[in-house]
């Protein structure tokens, strides 16, 4: 903290993780009894190269490290995902179908357009991410965590859904066609224009 003449102050703060996928700065200023006159807080977000992850569909990543990384587009078809941890990871217009991400963190992933049809999520949490337009038919999602996710216009014809906690989720325009939505918890979920909402 520095203080000037005329008894304002500022602060500045910068964080950047070892991975440098993420930098944070917030700088603060204000006056003697430090109330803020301004206040600025940026948050940028950097995707990570993995090279372990190749582009070919049926490796085996099981438990595998993907936090932050960019597998935007990839071709993970038949992939070994259990257990694997895609927290923060680009998964935008990824083909996963038939992948097994059973028990896998995708927290605040993003797998907008994203192909997940057959892939097993069981127990999986998808919790704060962004999966609008992502095709999720025929996909195992029983017990999984989609709480405050994005699923605008999501396909989810003949998923399981059974005791997923979708509350506070966004499921506007989506397709729930044939899914299994028994036990799932809606509280605070959206579902304008939905196909059959549970």
């Amino acid at each position: 903290m520095s203080m000037t003449a005329a008894g304002t102050s500022s602060r500045s703060w910068e964080s950047t993780t070892t991975a440098g996928a993420q930098t944070i700065k917030a700088s603060y200023g204000g006056d003697a009894n430090n109330l803020a006159s301004l206040a600025a807080t940026s948050l940028t977000e950097i995707y990570k190269t993995c090279t372990q992850v190749s582009n070919s569909g049926g490796q085996n990543l099981k438990g595998a490290n993907l936090e932050y990384c960019n597998l935007a587009g990839l071709n993970l078809s038949g992939d070994n995902l259990m257990g694997a941890n895609l927290q923060y990871s680009n998964l935008q217009g990824a083909n996963l179908k038939g992948a097994n991400l059973m028990s896998a963190n995708l927290a605040d992933a993003n797998g907008a357009g994203a192909n997940l049809a057959a892939a097993n999520l069981m127990g999986d949490s998808l919790h704060g991410g962004n999966f609008a337009n992502a095709n999720f038919q025929g996909a195992n999602l029983k017990g999984d965590d989609l709480s405050y996710g994005t699923f605008t216009s999501a396909e989810l014809q003949g998923a399981n859904l059974m005791d997923s906690n979708m509350s506070y989720g966004d499921f506007d325009y989506s397709n729930f066609t044939g899914a299994n939505t028994n036990g799932v918890n809606t509280t605070g979920a959206t579902f304008v224009g939905a196909v059959n909402a549970p």
